[in-house]
């Protein structure tokens, strides 16, 4: 999909494991990432910073660390564990904390042969009385390779509802300064506490993409970063895809799984004015991947905090997977067995929830898109060979001319939508390329047209498909021309989204904008394609937008996020060269990605909780779909 010019190597999101934790991190720097595509010299940006911070309650960075201490905001009061301390201040906690931080870090996947080492460690923990904010002694795990706090200790009562933490009066000043709202946005100090680090992810995935299956060095950074959390965490599912699991500290709950895409797509971007662009030549995040990824990797940050897993009956799996462009690498991943359960390496059930978001630059910033039903369309393409006979420019008699052929092909395939479907169906025919002729007194001898269909449902998809194959037949006969269709890409399914999960993301949403009943859209349908939809086909979830349309007021005199109306917003589109976002859009996904784990995650699991996705009787299933024999393993920018 795109070229194969040398470009400089990147560097490692984050410093190695085997590194002393003893060691300062560097001071937080301002961007400096080199100021165009293939500029001789490529600093990279301050990675040390990219580290998960071991303030506000986060795991410190390594798994061992995490055995043998853990921040001193763990033992405080709830309401004041966001104090900031050094990362050297630490001290050790009682010993129920200690061993219910010790048995949520082993259930990482401990190798076998530490199995018993483990469970040894863990039965034989000290049983000195806790501390007021520690939360109730735990018994001992009874197997070390499933070793989770059990569910049958006494617990504190269980809310209904998870509510947000109360917002400092300090911060809640800063977040009105940054969003310029005039009514209120909830987000939390744990997540408006990361908004530097969450910036500059994005804009180091930005400066580094890495075009379908090719993500190599991403997987390896993202992999990196969650390994730093404790997490356990599994490589090259679905080819170069990485997915981690966060354990709660109960294990009588849900899997809910959230998915990022990393993929960028093969174009030059044209943001000159940003120090961060690509530094690839014909290669950038023209799509936003690099905001979906920032925001999992914070919310992964956020989550595995004390005082959330303490909260989590559980676990969630972090889905970073590759080649949404066209690639159809979500049904890599669920072949790969990323839905299923895994009792060796992750340690987790099989997936009772998906969920996943998209910034959306044509929407302002403050509203989100979550509909039940078809969001988006499906899609696939096609490529259309024309064979004439060729000849003279002169001498047209004896000939076939594949030009002339080509364009009546062309101008039919273009009215198959507009007098072929209802008008209350939507479908779209669209043909993006054509390929005919080399010289300018030769009649060609062939020639082929590439497009997309696009469709909400399997009727319209079939009746589509008949349509082109009848036009071709047609086309055969009137100028004496073969004619032949192939469909060389995976067909994405419409995404589909199931109404009870879209009511569990509205109702996360209107916890960051309490007092904004209009923030949610629900009635939004766009005949784009994303592969989520595999997914949805197999288990109940919601994809969602997020806004982040840049408004036409920029910097100081930037208006309020609610005054006006959309027209106000700029549109940097996706898929083009100046494709850009409002970087505020990057604190609200995390928030509401957090909302939305704590709420499904704060209470065992029902038991009835495996209702059928009453929205999705159009699915298309994939493995139904075969338009040739073979479908191609690489693809022809099935784009999204």
């Amino acid at each position: 999909m795109g070229g194969e010019e040398s470009v400089p190597e990147q560097q490692p999101l984050i410093k190695e494991s085997t590194q002393k934790q003893s060691e300062p991190q560097q001071p937080q720097q301002t961007e400096q990432v080199a100021n165009g595509p293939m500029s001789e010299k490529h600093d990279q940006p301050p990675l040390d910073a990219l580290t998960p911070s071991k303030a506000n309650g986060a795991l410190p960075t390594s798994p061992q660390e995490q055995k043998q201490t853990v921040s001193a905001t763990d033992v405080e009061d709830e309401n004041n564990v966001n104090t900031r301390h050094e990362p050297a201040a630490k001290e050790t906690v009682d010993a129920d904390v200690h061993t219910e931080r010790s048995a949520i870090v082993s259930q990482t996947s401990p190798p076998p042969e530490a199995a018993a080492d483990s469970k040894s460690k863990a039965s034989t923990s000290s049983s000195t009385p806790s501390k007021a904010s520690a939360p109730p002694k735990t018994s001992s795990p009874s197997k070390a390779a499933t070793t989770v706090v059990s569910s049958s200790r006494p617990t504190e009562s269980v809310p209904a509802h998870y509510e947000p933490e109360k917002v400092p009066m300090d911060v809640r000043q800063e977040i009105e300064k940054l969003f310029h709202t005039s009514y209120p946005i909830h987000i939390t100090k744990d997540v408006f506490d990361t908004k530097a680090d969450l910036i500059k992810l994005r804009r180091y995935f930005h400066a580094n993409p890495e075009l379908s299956w090719q993500e190599v060095q991403t997987a390896k950074n993202i992999a990196s970063y969650c390994e730093s959390l404790g997490l356990a965490t599994k490589k090259n599912v679905g080819r170069t895809g990485v997915v981690a699991v966060l354990h709660g500290a109960h294990s009588d709950g849900e899997c809910i799984a959230l998915r990022a895409d990393m993929d960028a797509l093969p174009i030059q971007e044209e943001n000159p004015h940003i120090k961060y662009q690509s530094r690839k030549a014909n290669v950038s995040h023209a799509c936003g991947h690099d905001c979906h990824m920032a925001i999992l990797l914070t919310v992964a940050r956020i989550l595995s905090g004390p005082k959330y897993v303490r909260q989590l009956h559980g676990c969630v799996k972090l889905i970073f997977q590759p080649a949404e462009e066209g690639g159809g690498g979500a049904k890599f991943m669920i072949d790969d067995g990323v839905l299923d359960a895994d009792d060796s390496q992750l340690n987790c059930p099989a997936v009772d929830q998906v969920y996943g978001l998209h910034v959306w630059s044509y929407l302002k910033l403050g509203k989100i898109v979550a509909k039940s039903g078809a969001l988006m369309a499906g899609s696939a393409h096609f490529e259309i060979r024309v064979r004439g006979v060729g000849g003279h420019g002169a001498e047209p008699k004896g000939t076939s001319d594949t030009v002339l052929a080509i364009t009546q092909l062309c101008i039919q395939l273009h009215s198959i939508v507009s007098r072929n479907l209802s008008a209350t169906d939507c479908g779209v025919v669209t043909v993006g390329t054509m390929r005919v002729g080399a010289a300018p007194n030769v009649i060609a001898e062939d020639g082929s047209v590439t497009g997309t269909i696009r469709f909400l449902n399997t009727a319209v998809f079939e009746l589509i498909q008949q349509r082109i194959q009848s036009i071709c037949r047609g086309i055969e006969l009137s100028f004496g021309v073969t004619v032949n269709v192939e469909y060389r890409s995976i067909p994405y399914p419409p995404t589909v989204n199931h109404a009870k999960n879209v009511q569990y993301v509205t109702d996360a949403v209107h916890k960051v904008f309490p007092a904004n009943e209009n923030v949610v859209v629900s009635n939004l349908t766009t005949m784009a394609a994303e592969d989520f939809s595999f997914y949805l086909n197999e288990r109940p979830g919601c994809y969602f937008f997020v806004g982040c349309g840049v408004d036409e007021y920029e910097g100081d005199d930037a208006k309020n996020m609610d005054d006006g109306d959309d027209k106000k917003v700029k549109i940097y589109a996706h898929h083009t060269p100046t494709f850009r976002v409002d970087e505020r859009c990057l604190l609200i996904g995390v928030q509401i990605m957090v909302n939305l784990v704590m709420e499904l995650l704060s209470k065992p699991k029902q038991v009835n909780n495996t209702a059928q996705n009453e929205d999705a009787t159009d699915m298309i299933q994939i493995n139904d779909f075969k338009p040739n024999e073979q479908i191609e393993d690489k693809m022809i920018g099935n784009d999204s």
